[in-house]
């Protein structure tokens, strides 16, 4: 697989350029079906590539590979905001952080010259020289064709097609960027990753490469709901992608986690007794010579109910909610749980854009060229709902602003001595509205990512 970008664009737009650039991309949003692995890469001197996560293009001859990437993490978060007891603006310190964000160990190959199985074992958050951490299954799949390339089903535990770039976030050789896109971190994901059933398939009619895919699983559903997501996208002449992909709970949908316990792994706050929301939006790639550009917005309505008693574990002053928080929970006129407002209508948001320029000089003297990427991203990302403290399922940046919003511009590089290794360093500043005054923060990353491949050619 080519090397591929991933992150990041360019000067902090305002809220109304934002806006505009999104509702842009969401003409593209009709609903929609799926997607393969949308490949992502600038064009680069041959050499054998990183494969993305999965890939369906597995040798029938080779019966089984074995690889996997590592990726060191160094993160510096300047004099970041929080807000007081009293929800009154203040700033603390923050000590720089070493770790191994990603660490997996994938498998895949082939049965009876037919079908494909796939794993996927991550032990992420893993750099900690005091506490081990548990080796987790990301992905356990089988593949069967149905009617050769034109539809495959494939079952078990996988990254759910949804953009470009759900699938591939462990292939972190393959992307630029240290962090993940805000519509993909773990603190705010605005639906579950992964998925457990997906009809896809492709069809080339006169230059045009159309996939699609269909999605169903356990997801967040409450009991017998059958979750519903589509993708669909076009790729002309091998430049110009556009797609769009559709999700739905279609009914009833619960926490992944209790409160205390962290982030949700999808859609679904914890104080929520149930929730019904739905996403779609659109994503558009364009690969030039040297350059990559592309951009995402999605939009998902939610309409829920909060549950009483965890609300009201909300209620510490020690939590700091502001005073936008603090009245949407009820807390600064309820008298009694029994009047608290539970019946919840909501609204998130997320887009990004991102430019990523190749470069390339010949450092190794007849050797491979290095690869120089420098690279920009514009994120903004939207959550009335959410809070400031992440033990208790909020995000520490949209859960910060009286409105739920915060915009993030990021510039940085990324040296790739070798299609295997990657270096890369980037900043960022988020801004946020706190106490009706907007208040920047920065953060600085470093990261050294390598692909393996027992008994490959990686290099």
């Amino acid at each position: 697989m080519p090397d591929c970008l991933r992150p990041p664009l360019c000067r902090p737009l305002s809220p109304g350029q934002c806006l505009v650039s999104g509702a842009l991309l969401t003409v593209l949003a009709a609903p929609a079906y799926a997607q393969e692995v949308v490949s992502t890469a600038l064009p680069t001197p041959p050499a054998p590539p990183a494969p993305q996560a999965y890939t369906t293009s597995t040798s029938f001859e080779q019966p089984f590979k074995l690889y996997g990437y590592i990726n060191s993490f160094y993160e510096k978060v300047g004099r970041s905001p929080a807000v007081s007891e009293e929800g009154d603006p203040v700033v603390e310190p923050n000590p720089g952080e070493f770790d191994v964000v990603n660490f997996n160990v994938m498998g895949q190959g082939a049965l009876a010259r037919k079908y494909r199985y796939y794993f996927n074992l991550a032990s992420p958050g893993s750099g900690s020289p005091t506490a081990d951490a548990p080796l987790l299954v990301r992905g356990a799949m089988v593949e069967a064709p149905i009617a050769g390339e034109y539809l495959k089903v494939s079952a078990g535990k996988m990254y759910r097609r949804f953009g470009i770039y759900n699938e591939m976030l462990d292939a972190t050789v393959s992307f630029i960027g240290t962090t993940d896109p805000e519509m993909l971190d773990d603190d705010h994901l605005i639906l579950t990753r992964s998925t457990n059933l997906m009809l896809h398939g492709k069809v080339n009619p006169g230059g045009v490469a159309l996939r699609y895919a269909i999605t169903t699983g356990n997801d967040e559903r409450e009991s017998n709901q059958v979750p519903l997501g589509l993708d669909f996208n076009a790729l002309f002449d091998n430049q110009f992608t556009v797609g769009t992909s559709f999700y739905s709970t279609n009914g009833k949908a619960v926490p992944t986690v209790e409160m205390g316990e962290g982030s949700p792994l999808g859609g679904v706050l914890p104080w929520m007794e149930y929730d019904e929301y739905y996403v779609y939006g659109g994503y558009m790639q364009v690969k030039g010579d040297a350059y990559l550009l592309q951009g995402e917005y999605w939009r998902s309505p939610h309409s829920g109910r909060r549950d009483p008693d965890k609300v009201l574990q909300l209620f510490d002053p020690a939590l700091g909610l502001n005073a936008a928080q603090r009245e949407r929970f009820g807390f600064d006129t309820a008298t009694s749980a029994d009047e608290l407002p539970l019946d919840v209508n909501y609204t998130v948001e997320a887009f990004y854009l991102r430019l990523g320029v190749s470069l390339h000089a010949d450092l190794a003297k007849n050797g491979r060229p290095w690869e120089f990427t420098p690279y920009a991203q514009f994120d903004y990302y939207s959550n009335p709902e959410t809070i400031a403290n992440k033990d208790l399922g909020g995000d520490n940046e949209a859960g910060l602003a009286d409105d739920g919003k915060f915009y993030k511009g990021m510039v940085g590089l990324m040296v790739k001595p070798t299609t295997t290794v990657a270096f890369k360093v980037d900043g960022s500043t988020h801004f946020q509205t706190i106490s009706d005054e907007m208040v920047p923060y920065s953060e600085l990353h470093v990261s050294a990512s390598y692909y393996w491949q027992m008994g490959g050619n990686a290099r």
